[in-house]
């Protein structure tokens, strides 16, 4: 079953948080629904602080990142977060790559043994009806889960992506698709770190 979504500041809840920061990602969820494994591109945030010798990428501390999450809550609301990738609750299986463009990307799994404030097997049920549905009809359709990105400079979430089951073509198009050409595709224009 695939998954993805496109990560921007506008769809922040209560409000966009204005940062130029974008990012995609990809999602799958393994036969047994017990592994969703997940790998998320940003361009435009500071990972430094988990790349290399954790020396910042930037002098603006503003956009240094301090937690990614996922979050449970239909689009345009604000949830619960239910697993924790980045920060005080980290993702075990978590991978850092520093991109030649700029961006970084990390990829993991969130299995049901992780811990995390809702078990993955309470947001299953959602993301499978979901990827029946798009399997059904062949259109796109959102979850409650999402993604978001927390830094200094907005500890609510400077970036979120909702997240959809999507068709494979999609999946391979936010999979190696440059991450500046997508963010000129949605809309955005910004210089990677």
């Amino acid at each position: 079953m695939n998954f993805g979504t496109v990560l921007t500041s506008g769809q922040e809840v209560p409000t966009d948080s204005g940062s130029l920061a974008t990012g995609a990602a990809t999602f799958t969820l393994n036969e047994d629904g017990n592994a969703l494994n997940y790998s998320l591109t940003v361009v435009g945030l500071d990972f430094g602080a988990f790349i290399g010798d954790g020396t910042p990428q930037t002098e603006d501390r503003s956009d240094d990142i301090t937690g990614i999450d996922f979050g449970n809550a239909p689009l345009g609301e604000t949830g619960n977060v239910a697993f924790g990738i980045v920060g005080l609750s980290q993702d075990d299986n978590l991978i850092f790559n520093s991109n030649p463009d700029g961006s970084t990307t990390i990829s993991g799994t969130w299995s049901e043994t992780d811990i995390a404030s809702i078990p993955l097997s309470t947001v299953v049920p959602g993301i499978q009806s979901a990827a029946a549905t798009t399997a059904e009809s062949g259109t796109t359709q959102v979850t409650d889960l999402y993604l978001n990105v927390r830094t200094a400079g907005h500890p609510e979430g400077a970036i979120r992506g909702q997240i959809a089951s999507i068709s494979p073509e999609l999946s391979e198009l936010l999979t190696t698709t440059d991450p500046i050409i997508l963010n000129v595709l949605i809309g955005q224009d910004i210089t990677p770190i």
